[in-house]
């Protein structure tokens, strides 16, 4: 989401903090909705995954039985309306701050107005975020479980915050913003097939089909092994147009990604439990490397 409002900063747009304020809460509660749905949904494969990790298998909470299954079903209607609200709410601020347009909730006509001035792009990335965030998880569609789990999370998380965070600054969706959040997209969808490799034999287990359970361990590493091969090559003919900071930006974090590939490849890692409870975690850290170094290029390329 800061990447986004930095985005639209360095198009020469004023950031409004409130509207941050506003979007960062519907990010929190999107982000948490999923999360409690998906506890819920996955409780069967959970039980099965005698390989569960800190960052793999679910939070094990509802498999110890520390809290009744159905807490999480109605946390995540909570924070799914909360999401709403917030959201409804950085409209509201984004037609005061940028069409200096106050709405008067008691007049139709002033609420149809404010409709007409309301980021309606944003509003449809928001509305599919929501129902991703649903049918990640539940039937019929339940994506997570049909090999489309890692698409899902790497349009989300890498390509639609960053992008309603831009929007709803009143920036624009420009093809050098593509540039910069696809190798931050593969990123992150190598991140969830690498999470899914340690719970291959409990999702298996119960049917649920994700890349890696269709792949297999080994043919997993090697998708992982390419997709960062290529973020890091893809880059290379767009150097000449970026500032300096963004360079150092988009690879900052490659010593840590060989570290990282190193220990990936390990023989049949997801067999030892040290590096089923290190190596999720890793590559969750290299995604939030990749997202504050992109932060950091854009905030000091414009001071």
């Amino acid at each position: 989401h800061m990447l986004g409002a930095l985005l639209a900063r360095s198009q020469g747009v004023a950031v409004d903090l409130p509207t941050l304020c506003w979007l960062q809460l519907t990010v929190w509660a999107t982000h948490l909705t999923a999360h409690y749905v998906n506890e819920w949904a996955d409780y069967e494969a959970d039980c099965a995954n005698a390989n569960a990790g800190g960052w793999t298998g679910g939070s094990q909470v509802l498999v110890r039985g520390e809290l009744p299954r159905a807490t999480a079903l109605a946390l995540g209607a909570t924070t799914a309306l909360t999401a709403v609200f917030g959201g409804a709410a950085t409209v509201c601020r984004f037609v005061l701050v940028r069409h200096a347009y106050t709405i008067d909730w008691s007049s139709a006509a002033s609420v149809l107005g404010a409709l007409q001035l309301a980021p309606w792009s944003f509003v449809a990335l928001g509305i599919s975020v929501l129902l991703i965030a649903a049918a990640y998880s539940l039937p019929p569609l339940r994506l997570s479980g049909n090999a489309l789990g890692e698409c899902c999370v790497a349009y989300v998380l890498s390509f639609c915050v960053p992008t309603v965070g831009l929007l709803a600054q009143a920036g624009r969706l420009t093809p050098a913003v593509i540039d910069i959040l696809l190798p931050f997209i593969v990123v992150s969808f190598a991140r969830m097939v690498v999470m899914n490799i340690a719970d291959r034999e409990g999702d298996a287990a119960v049917g649920k089909k994700t890349s890696v359970v269709w792949l297999g361990e080994e043919r997993a590493v090697v998708l992982v092994n390419v997709m960062h091969f290529a973020v890091y090559v893809c880059i290379i003919p767009s150097l000449p147009t970026l500032s300096y900071a963004m360079r150092i930006a988009h690879y900052a974090p490659l010593p840590l990604r060989w570290w990282q590939s190193i220990r990936l490849n390990s023989p049949f890692f997801w067999h030892d439990s040290q590096l089923v409870r290190s190596i999720p975690f890793v590559e969750s850290m290299i995604v939030l490397s990749h997202a504050t170094c992109l932060c950091a290029g854009l905030y000091f390329f414009d001071n």
